[in-house]
């Protein structure tokens, strides 16, 4: 299993509260949710399948890093990673092994 770091955001809508998770090691793999449970479940399914993907086409799975590597990559960039309501989360994933896959010629 590797742990990858969620950052979880709250924003109050008209129609109540919303989530928004994503995972600073995979940019662009993000998911909402009506409630943190559901918010979690999205962002582990979006990772499994943000990796198959990476695997099927050949490329490489990104490590895991902690709260402080990203936090400290944030400031060099003038931005911070958490915002006044952010939840930071851990979420195990199956580790995946990079497959070479073969093609017909």
């Amino acid at each position: 299993m590797e742990t990858y770091i969620i950052i979880i955001d709250q924003a109050d809508i008209p129609s109540g509260r919303l989530y928004g998770a994503f995972v600073p090691d995979v940019p662009g793999c993000t998911a909402t949710g009506k409630n943190l449970d559901e918010t979690l479940e999205r962002i582990r399914a979006a990772l499994c399948a943000f990796f198959r993907n990476l695997q099927s086409a050949g490329h490489e799975i990104p490590p895991p890093h902690s709260l402080e590597e990203h936090t400290s990559l944030y400031s060099v960039s003038g931005e911070s990673l958490l915002g006044e309501q952010s939840i930071v989360a851990m979420v195990d994933i199956p580790f995946f092994q990079r497959r070479h896959f073969s093609r017909a010629a």
